[in-house]
């Protein structure tokens, strides 16, 4: 572990300086909304350590290169939740069970590359360990489960001095059409009931209406997609953008407004879009946004309208295992 106080400490400190003394001319200055630099996000088709670590020096590499302090947010999607053994935990894609404790474990080695390979770039990354709303295992207890792996890599994290630049979520691919309503609240309560750290949805809004009212598919109504993604209080918004005609980002500004109407929450404000260019490559033509198309998209519809308005301020794009 290294010293406190070293180059990475520095150029985070004066990073920071530098963020508070401009920060008022930055709010009172007017830009163009252009889209954030993408992360690639993974499906998870793997469980050495090794390769964690070398993703997470990837991008940590790739920072370090530019020259220049990121942003990131990546999500690692393990997979559907499984139960093996009476043992909480993902079936990955492809490589079978993957449990809590080695969720927990493959955030920490992605951060441990992270860290080491970005040297004295004070770029910062989210780490969110990921799940899906699919399949008969979808329960309050693994909700549970999956925020106490969260909040033991976070722990973890600060142990070593890393969580001025590094911190970790836990995560869920929410889709209507993949589970009930009911079950996925249960699952989303069960993670708000033992977490110290967000939950990112980064599901869909599938079915769901290009205005007030309706319902989505399976059953699902607007105030459903909604309670999952910013009514629980564990809450954030990551949400698919893939649609290249904007529907999907449509469909989130009316969830956005139906809690701006109905809830005490109020309007959605977006963590960031997802995309899937990556894990496409060619082949689902119509929903292949590019992450510039996809969060460009989301910040147009949300910010149409003054009830809605909101800054979005991640972009990443979903490849299949250690991406490209």
């Amino acid at each position: 572990m290294r010293k406190w106080f070293n180059s990475k400490t520095a150029a985070f400190v004066i990073f920071s300086l530098f963020a508070f003394l401009f920060a008022p001319w930055f709010a009172n200055a007017s830009f163009a909304a252009s889209a954030p630099p993408s992360t690639l996000s993974h499906y998870v088709t793997y469980t050495d350590t090794n390769t964690f670590y070398n993703m997470g020096c990837s991008l940590g590499t790739k920072d370090k290169n530019a020259g220049l302090t990121y942003d990131n947010i990546v999500v690692l999607d393990f997979g559907q939740p499984l139960v093996s053994g009476g043992v909480q935990g993902m079936s990955t894609f492809g490589n079978g069970f993957i449990s809590m404790a080695g969720v927990t474990s493959a955030v920490e080695n992605y951060a441990k590359g992270f860290y080491t390979c970005t040297g004295s770039n004070p770029s910062t990354v989210r780490i969110v360990a990921g799940t899906s709303n699919y399949g008969s295992y979808v329960t309050s207890a693994h909700g549970a489960a999956l925020a106490v792996a969260v909040n033991n890599a976070n722990s973890w994290l600060s142990s070593q001095g890393y969580s001025n630049w590094i911190s970790a979520a836990g995560g869920c691919d929410m889709e209507t059409s993949w589970n009930s309503a009911s079950t996925t609240k249960a699952w989303a309560n069960g993670y708000n009931g033992s977490h110290q750290y967000g939950l990112y949805n980064y599901g869909d809004a599938g079915g769901c209406p290009k205005s007030q009212g309706g319902t989505c598919n399976n059953g699902w109504t607007q105030g459903d997609v909604y309670y999952v993604t910013w009514g629980v209080p564990a809450g954030f918004a990551l949400p698919e953008i893939y649609n290249t005609t904007g529907t999907n980002a449509t469909q989130w500004q009316q969830i956005s407004l139906w809690g701006y109407l109905n809830d005490s929450q109020g309007k959605i404000t977006f963590s960031g879009a997802m995309t899937q260019y990556n894990a496409c490559a060619g082949t689902c033509s119509g929903t292949d946004n590019t992450p510039s198309a996809g969060w460009t998209q989301l910040y147009n519809a949300v910010n149409s309208d003054s009830r809605t308005a909101s800054s979005v301020r991640w972009s990443t794009d979903i490849s299949w295992g250690t991406g490209a």
